[in-house]
């Protein structure tokens, strides 16, 4: 992989994107990283490894428990940049008044 990407759309009926949505959240994860992890898994199978051969293996269930002893309950954006934005002020402000 060259590090270069590409958008991909779906067309998706309401009633599959809405289920999609729940898996996510029932897992803990975006809907974008469960579907990059399916479409990992399908490339996997028919024997294109992603990461040079590997599969790339998620505890999704062990990422989830860590994810919300971090966080509780709190469902952060799919913004990183955003989050790390944020982060970076409060951590400024706190600095500020020391």
């Amino acid at each position: 992989m060259n590090g270069e990407k590409s958008r991909l759309v779906l067309d998706l009926e309401p009633e599959v994107r809405e289920r999609l949505q729940e898996i996510a959240d029932e897992r803990g994860v975006s809907l974008h990283e469960l579907c990059l992890s399916a479409i990992d898994d399908a490339l996997f199978d028919h024997g294109i490894g992603v990461a040079g051969g590997e599969r790339i293996h998620y505890d999704i269930e062990g990422l989830t428990a860590l994810r919300r002893q971090i966080l509780g309950d709190r469902v952060l954006s799919t913004d990183s940049a955003e989050t790390i934005r944020v982060a970076r002020e409060e951590r400024d402000k706190q600095l500020g008044s020391i």
